[in-house]
């Protein structure tokens, strides 16, 4: 569950001053990441600035397939279908369209690289809030 924010606390960091305070927090923040998590960090923030001021994101598009499932219908009357190929025979393969990053020279699912960059956001906020109380 995501908790609420005050944005009022966070308001009162706006100011210049606080911004360098905040920069020179984030800064030794980040010296104590991992290789691996800084790596994300800074992808991810080089990417959103990509994204938000020029040319979009730096994400790699590929084509998969997956195997194409058997169907079930389900018709207003009740009447109940189950369509599937004969045994041995394969229904085939549906194109989709898959994500991915190149980030330290290792390419990863997209959905995967902002499920580990969300969570360290998180934690990064959790340390800035105990470390201002």
């Amino acid at each position: 569950m995501l908790k609420s924010i005050n944005y009022n606390y966070y308001d009162s960091w706006s100011g210049s001053k606080h911004r360098k305070q905040h920069n020179t927090w984030h800064k030794e923040w980040k010296k104590r990441l991992s290789p691996e998590e800084k790596s994300l960090i800074e992808f991810m923030e080089k990417d959103r600035n990509k994204e938000v001021h020029t040319r979009g994101s730096g994400r790699n598009t590929k084509t998969g397939k997956r195997p194409t499932s058997p169907m079930n219908f389900e018709r207003s009357t009740g009447a109940f279908a189950h369509f599937t190929a004969p045994h041995g025979v394969s229904l085939g393969h549906s194109d989709i369209q898959t994500y991915e990053y190149t980030i330290a020279k290792i390419e990863q699912p997209a959905t995967d690289a902002c499920t580990k960059y969300a969570a360290l956001r998180a934690q990064m906020v959790a340390q800035f809030e105990a470390d201002h109380p």
